[in-house]
């Protein structure tokens, strides 16, 4: 699934606006790159063509959107009616964070959450043995800590956290 950021819809709105063909952007907030084109009407994706006007909205906002088929965009939320919370999908200047009723799940002052997740890890090596982590979120911790060695089992309270994720 495609997922933009506010970042990724100014630099495709900009190179529309300069007349480029093709735009170089991440598809999928930070975890890689890619050219997309810039069409008369909108932004092509695999999933479809994105609205300028939509792409726009997008600039203005501070939220992430997944692009849908048929280029509909919709904001990465969801609520949680079993523990009244609200998941939202974060940008930062770096990998994502999620948010808990507007609160971030990781540190992103200064830091961008991955980084500050391997200054964490680093902190503990070398790791052996069996590694709970609880709160899954985005998984950072889990796949890092697995990365080092450990065999990490992680549990999440919430299975919306992990649709979102």
């Amino acid at each position: 699934m495609t997922v933009l950021s506010a970042r990724e819809a100014r630099a495709l709105l900009l190179g529309h606006e300069k007349g480029e063909t093709a735009v170089e952007v991440s598809p999928d907030l930070g975890l890689s790159r890619g050219r997309v084109e810039a069409g008369a009407d909108g932004a092509v994706f695999a999933e479809g063509t994105v609205a300028w006007a939509a792409l726009r909205e997008v600039a203005e906002s501070d939220g992430a959107f997944g692009v849908c088929p048929g280029g509909a965009l919709e904001k990465v939320q969801v609520y949680s009616e079993r523990h009244r919370r609200v998941y939202i999908l974060h940008p930062t200047t770096g990998a994502p964070t999620m948010l808990l009723n507007g609160f971030p799940m990781h540190r992103i002052k200064d830091v961008d959450p991955h980084e500050d997740t391997l200054r964490k890890v680093r902190t503990l090596l070398p790791v052996r043995g069996r590694i709970l982590d609880t709160c899954t979120c985005l998984g950072y911790s889990a796949i890092e800590l697995a990365r080092a060695g450990g065999d990490v089992t992680t549990i999440e309270l919430d299975p919306l956290v992990l649709e979102v994720a």
